[in-house]
């Protein structure tokens, strides 16, 4: 019996050190694994190195509507690539066509909207063509031959019907556009539109801007 409880005495005493360990392990993992489901802290910076192919984290949540990832930092992180912001799509774009394509050429597709580009005679032609029937596709030019602007698109655009929202006897200035869809989907646009000899010498138009989609 004295045998029988010593052994008991000695396997409760390690299931409590046990505990002890996995608890301190949470405060401090200096040096130590990470514990899953725990408060895991260290006092030095944690790397993790993929000397493979392929992410080097991988993180899922139970609801695609979580967030994967938290911090109270709020300084800003370098080299850091995301595809949304805010939840919302942020997309620069710019094309570039030669001196003389009278065929529209695809600049920006997103959400809906496609805007396009041409350059027939020196100038510039731009078009705004809706994924939707009934969507508001309206915005502001710019142009040197403006003024001093001129709203430009419609409010009830009819799907994969080009709206030509800057034309070549406006030469160059900028672009505002804003799309909505009946379905909620937006796209703003804002963008610089050039005609040709003015970048470089090249012999070509130019529409760069940004776009943001929610």
């Amino acid at each position: 019996m004295k045998k029988s409880a010593e052994r008991i005495a000695a396997v409760v005493g390690a299931a409590a050190l046990l505990a002890v360990g996995v608890d301190a392990l949470s405060v401090a993992a200096t040096g130590k694994g990470l514990i899953l489901g725990h408060v895991n802290s260290a006092n030095k910076t944690t790397t993790i190195t993929n000397t493979g192919s392929g992410a080097v984290l991988n993180l899922h949540t139970k609801k695609s509507t979580s967030p994967p990832l938290t911090t109270n930092g709020t300084g800003q992180v370098k080299n850091l690539n995301a595809s949304q912001v805010g939840g919302q799509t942020i997309k620069g774009f710019a094309k570039i066509v030669a001196n003389g394509t009278t065929t529209q050429q695809t600049a920006l597709s997103l959400n809906g909207l496609k805007l396009t580009l041409s350059c027939g005679t020196n100038e510039p032609t731009v078009q705004a063509i809706a994924g939707a029937s009934g969507s508001l596709m309206r915005g502001t030019k710019i142009g040197i031959a403006a003024t001093p602007a001129a709203l430009v698109g419609t409010s009830n655009a009819t799907a994969n019907t080009p709206v030509t929202v800057f034309a070549p006897t406006d030469f160059r200035g900028s672009l505002v556009l804003h799309y909505l869809t009946t379905s909620g989907h937006r796209v703003d646009v804002n963008a610089v539109v050039d005609d040709t000899h003015t970048i470089n010498n090249f012999d070509g138009c130019l529409l760069e801007g940004t776009a943001i989609a929610g």
